[in-house]
């Protein structure tokens, strides 16, 4: 194996290395939503939503690992990366300062079936965005002299994805499930061998096939002009003469049931089960996706199955659906510690689904489910970001009109679940799939009867529909917008409001102050202990009951960091607060409210819930011994902010700093932690501010701010000596962290932002794009009054470790920059369009209303931040 370093170095900076190993809702005001197809053959659909500022252009390609042969795997992820070096108009550095100039978020993603190009812009941007994403995807050059750069950074993208054992499991599962369907088995990024051996004039050939207008879907979200929209896309994407592309590969199902087993050594032990679905345009895919639903989750029948089966040590569970040309399938995956019996597992889960097709969705299920999905359309409309790229498969396979379609079929789905239900849970042909540690490895036919899939004795259909639910369906709105107010309610807590007529979300986001300089300095986590703890009973509730009422107002909720998504860390890895956020359709505001309240002033922190939050945090704390990011960030806090200082404790905690927590000093810490006084509640929506407020001093006002002692300072020192560390892993990637901590004039804020932009910009056409040493890299700057802190980053293959170091600590000391008036306003666009992009939902506005009265006491700089006027006024002297 080759080693992993660490090395941490203080040279007035500071260096980590680290190898890793209801019926529908109506939509909101100004919002229109239909489709066309161009002249050149391109469906095109379009969403208006008037008020957010930014549009998002949404491009899918029909080229993923599906249209690939083995000797050419991974040519399409190739292309995606090839196809920002350039147009026949532009170089590539032309192409990335034109998307910064107009402050647009340019980037693509690889998936089985397609290829989806974004590109996120402010409303005055339309023309110019289109113009450079239509150039890349018709007009690229994929040029020479990039070829073998790229070929090195997709490698590298490999060497960071083997060091990780959550991708390495799921692609172990993904190939025992996919034997029979080679185009579906193919890895999307290819293979080593693969990307090693790839010739230009093969992926030259591929892209000429497939990169026409007419293998293409463009979704367009957001703020802008239709007409002047459309014409726009059919002038920028016409083609000579509309061909079809290569077809699309049907996947194989296979004829019998059959198991495979895995038993190679691992930490934990998995089971995959699959099972055919309805498409996306089957008119039974809306009852079976909340049977999906229901299924699913810490609270689904799977769960709740197991749970009850003694013996068995559960860690995850997760129900989706995949969707393919012509049909979808149903995926299940158990995680459980190591040693657990399998064979128990699958027969609880069979059973679950033979249930399943005896009884249907009870009344209560359904309902649940419904608001969820009801309100997942809602809240995905706000998501201009991201809603393409979380939902790219309904949008590949489904056709006009399919949103309003799903809507109407879930409203009148209840009556049809008993049918679905049978249709497709009685006596289906499955795939399972087991890594199951010691057991003997291969394939075998797969007994359903026998291994389990028996309807439990008890199961009885579905009874008639009851009420549920506490609606408000004459909501307070706002009927014009009302700029964010602040607002200190009796007890202490600091309320922050903001309304607009445009959404028909509500949403809630609460920053508990001086997160880890109020735990206790032995008990790293026990925020985060504490939080987890939240939604498992709370008042007169316990874990199922709060669940219950949460799931029946299709609220989505939130209390710590979701492993797997990496860029949830802007919440909760910042040790200066913690969050709760919440959010659902504008009915239900007045439960969401009470709800909130209730978890932060009653929650139960029985020990049971405090034993199996610690559990989910012990497997947190072992997955991230073994992730370099989370290895590099630990080490580079502790030297920079000093290892006994607050900010560099583990807010996830650490390997035996949890394990004396018991119910007694959870509940002592959680009326400090909690205190009314440490609370900063910021709510925005489309409910009325007299409304919000009125109900806030109902259900918000509990306790009082108690005059307890100040948290322990947790004070930026400066950093004035150098510091070197470096610690040895093993693995394939290392990584590079160095920084310091510095004096600034307050005034120079904005200008030292826009001068750290443009120097990790420069950095990574250097290091990334010209030498080809890394696949992620930057440099950063975070400003809390007159105290600053830079730091730049870098991940790299072990051999280069030895140049990269004194390159990165160049990048970092650059000094003053030679810029240009366009260097700047570039900056400043990007920076602003950044800003804009994490304020387009209501959670975002939420999360950032809250953040900027934390960290400055003022929501001015939230609104300097979103426009450019008063940024570009600080930078004018930008050396």
């Amino acid at each position: 194996m080759i080693p992993r370093r660490v090395h941490l170095l203080v040279l007035m900076s500071i260096l980590a290395l680290i190898g890793s190993g209801c019926a529908p809702a109506e939509p909101a005001p100004g919002t229109t939503d239909f489709e066309f197809v161009t002249d050149s053959g391109m469906t095109v659909r379009m969403i208006v939503h008037e008020g957010s500022g930014l549009f998002a252009s949404n491009v899918f390609v029909g080229a993923g690992s599906t249209r690939e042969s083995d000797a050419t795997a991974g040519s399409s992820h190739f292309l995606e990366h090839l196809l920002f070096n350039g147009t026949s108009t532009m170089t590539q550095e032309e192409l990335y300062a034109a998307a910064d100039r107009i402050g647009a978020y340019n980037n693509a993603t690889t998936r089985r079936e397609y290829t989806h190009y974004m590109m996120v812009a402010p409303q005055e941007e339309l023309g110019a965005a289109l113009g450079i994403q239509s150039a890349m995807l018709l007009d690229s050059t994929l040029p020479v002299e990039k070829f073998e750069k790229e070929r090195g950074i997709v490698l590298e993208e490999m060497n960071r994805d083997a060091d990780n054992p959550a991708s390495e499991r799921g692609d172990r599962l993904h190939a025992m499930l996919e034997a029979e369907n080679a185009n579906f088995l193919r890895p999307v990024l290819g293979t080593p061998e693969s990307i090693a051996a790839l010739p230009r004039d093969e992926v030259i050939a591929y892209y000429h096939t497939q990169y026409v207008p007419s293998n293409m879907k463009l979704l367009l979200m957001g703020d802008f002009e239709v007409e002047s929209a459309r014409a726009l896309i059919e002038e920028l994407f016409a083609a000579d003469a509309t061909r079809p592309a290569e077809p699309a590969p049907t996947a194989l199902w296979p004829a019998a049931s059959s198991i495979t087993t895995d038993g190679d050594d691992d930490e934990l032990c998995t089971v995959a089960i699959q099972l055919p679905a309805p498409g996306v345009e089957h008119p039974d895919y809306a009852a079976f996706s909340l049977i999906a639903d229901a299924l699913s989750g810490d609270s689904g029948r799977i769960r709740s199955a197991l749970d009850d089966h003694e013996g068995l040590s559960v860690q995850e569970v997760s129900v989706g659906l995949e969707h393919r040309q012509g049909r979808s399938l149903m995926d299940l995956r158990v995680e459980c510690a190591s040693g657990t019996d399998t064979g128990a597992v699958i027969e609880v889960m069979l059973g679950e689904l033979a249930t399943m097709a005896q009884t249907g969705l009870r009344a209560l299920e359904w309902t649940q489910a419904r608001n969820r999905a009801l309100s997942t359309s809602v809240r995905q409309i706000e998501q201009l970001h991201y809603y393409a790229l979380m939902q790219g498969d309904l949008i590949w396979h489904s056709k006009a009109g399919f949103e309003a379609r799903y809507q109407t079929a879930l409203a009148d789905s209840y009556d049809r679940m008993a049918t679905v239900a049978h249709n497709w849970f009685d006596d289906p042909v499955l795939k399972l799939a087991t890594i199951d540690p010691g057991a003997t490895s291969g394939q075998a036919p797969f007994d359903t009867v026998a291994g389990g899939y028996v309807a439990r004795e008890d199961a009885e259909p579905g009874h008639p529909l009851p009420g549920s639910g506490k609606v408000d369906s004459d909501v307070p709105m706002a009927h014009n917008v009302q700029s964010p107010t602040v607002t200190t309610l009796d007890n202490g807590i600091t309320l922050i409001h903001s309304a607009a007529p445009t959404t028909r979300m509500f949403a809630i986001h609460v920053l508990v102050r001086d997160r880890s300089a109020r735990e206790p300095a032995a008990h790293a986590g026990m925020a985060d202990l504490l939080h987890r703890c939240l939604p498992l009973g709370a008042g007169d509730y316990d874990d199922e009951e709060l669940a219950s009422l949460l799931d029946g107002i299709g609220a989505q909720w939130k209390v710590t960091d979701s492993a797997w998504i990496p860029y949830d860390d802007y919440y909760t890895t910042d040790s200066r607060f913690s969050f709760i956020r919440l959010d659902c359709v504008d009915i239900y505001w007045k439960e969401a409210m009470r709800l909130t309240g209730l978890m932060l002033s009653d929650p139960s922190l029985e020990q049971e819930s405090i034993d199996k939050a610690r559990t989910e945090m012990q497997q947190r704390i072992r997955q991230d011994a073994g992730n370099s990011g989370a290895r590099a960030r630990a080490l580079f806090a502790s030297a920079l902010f000093g290892q006994d200082s607050p900010r560099a404790r583990p807010v996830f905690g650490e390997d035996g700093s949890l394990d004396a927590v018991d119910a007694r000093s959870l509940q002592a810490f959680a009326l400090d932690y909690l205190d009314p006084g440490q609370l900063v509640i910021s709510i925005v929506g489309n409910v009325d501010h007299d409304a919000v407020l009125a109900h806030a001093n109902n259900v918000l006002g509990f306790g009082a701010a108690s005059d307890h002692a100040e948290a322990p300072a947790s004070t930026n020192a400066l950093t004035t000596e150098d510091q070197r560390h470096e610690l040895d892993l093993g693995g394939q990637q290392s990584m590079l962290r160095m920084g310091r901590i510095f004096e600034i004039d307050a005034a120079d804020r904005w200008a030292l932002e826009v001068a750290a932009m443009i120097a990790s910009d420069r950095m990574q056409q250097d290091l990334r794009e010209t030498r080809g040493w890394a696949y992620s890299l930057g440099i950063g700057l975070s400003v809390d009054g007159d105290i600053a802190q830079i730091s730049a980053r870098m991940g790299t293959r072990p051999g280069l470790v030895d140049q990269a170091e004194p390159a990165l600590a160049d990048w970092l000391a650059t000094g003053a920059l030679e810029v240009s008036a366009n260097d700047v306003a570039a900056a400043v666009n990007s920076r602003l369009g950044r800003m804009r992009m994490r304020r387009v939902t209501s959670i975002g506005q939420a999360f950032n209303l809250g953040h900027d009265w934390f960290t400055t006491a003022s929501l001015d700089v939230a609104d300097k931040r979103s426009r450019r006027e008063p940024v570009m006024a600080q930078v004018e002297g930008l050396p």
